[in-house]
Parts: structure tokens; C-alpha cells; sequence
């Protein structure tokens, strides 16, 4: 079993992912009416329903398109931008970290798209003067597994 430190860290607001909560967060500033519910309560469902309203207006959405909420944070929106947007021309992926590595086997594995995979060691770069503007790029611009 590992000793206890005996530094705290400088920034003990822990988040999600590589971020720290601001200082003087608090969790007192977040509604607590809705925590514990079921995500399938109506009180819940229409919280979801007023936020893609207002999104859908602020980002003047047209009414035949859908707006969803992805599960999963970035990632979970890569996803599914990669399953809805790719295969329609030839698609190149930079993995240079593991993100990038991830997208590649998927865009191989589950998407059936034979990608171009530009390819380079942890800590590398790949060859970006073979990018070809002609073709779809996924381009993991920071992996936040990489820092």
C-alpha cells in the first residue's frame, strides 16, 4: 500500500479530465432540485428538452434538424461526429497520441472506411505534409491523456 504524501497539491479543486475547478468553487452553486433523479423523470427530461431549445435558438437550428445530448465528453461527441460525418470521400487520421490511435482502429474496425493512419510514436508528430486537403482529416488537436 502506498504512504499518504505528505504535500497536498497546489490546486485540490479536482474535475474531470485534466482541468481543476475553479477556485472557490462551490457545489453550492449548482441547482440541487434534480440530483438523485432518474434520467428518465419527467422533471429531468424536460431540463433536457429547455436546454436543446435554447441551444436550438441561440445557434438558430433549423427546425427539421436534430439535436442531441452525447454521452462521454469529447470523446463521446468524436464519436459520433466520426460515425455521422465520415465516409462520403477518403479519410485520413493523424495518431500521435492515444486518441488519435483510438480513432484510427475505430475508423478502421467499426467503421469500415480503410483510412489513411498517419502514424507516429507517443511524444512524436506525424508526417503532416501527407495530409491531402481532398480528403476528411481526423486531427486530435490535444490529447488530454497526453496532457
Amino acid at each position: 500500500m502506498a504512504n499518504r504524501p505528505n504535500v497536498k497539491p497546489g490546486r485540490p479543486w479536482f474535475s474531470s479530465g485534466p482541468t481543476a475547478k475553479r477556485p472557490g468553487w462551490s457545489s453550492q452553486a449548482i441547482p440541487h432540485e434534480l440530483l438523485g433523479r432518474g434520467i428518465r423523470a419527467p422533471e429531468v427530461v424536460e431540463r433536457f428538452a429547455h436546454g436543446l431549445r435554447l441551444t436550438r435558438d441561440l445557434l438558430q437550428v433549423p427546425t427539421d434538424w436534430t439535436l442531441v445530448y452525447v454521452p462521454g465528453s469529447d470523446t463521446g461527441a468524436v464519436e459520433a461526429a466520426m460515425w455521422s460525418m465520415l465516409g462520403e470521400r477518403p479519410v485520413q487520421v493523424l495518431a500521435f497520441e492515444n486518441f488519435g490511435k483510438v480513432w484510427a482502429t475505430d475508423a478502421v474496425e467499426h467503421l469500415k472506411l480503410e483510412p489513411e493512419v498517419l502514424e507516429a510514436p507517443w511524444g512524436g508528430w506525424p508526417d503532416t505534409s501527407k495530409v491531402d486537403p481532398a480528403r476528411d482529416l481526423v486531427f486530435p488537436w490535444n490529447g488530454t491523456t497526453s496532457g
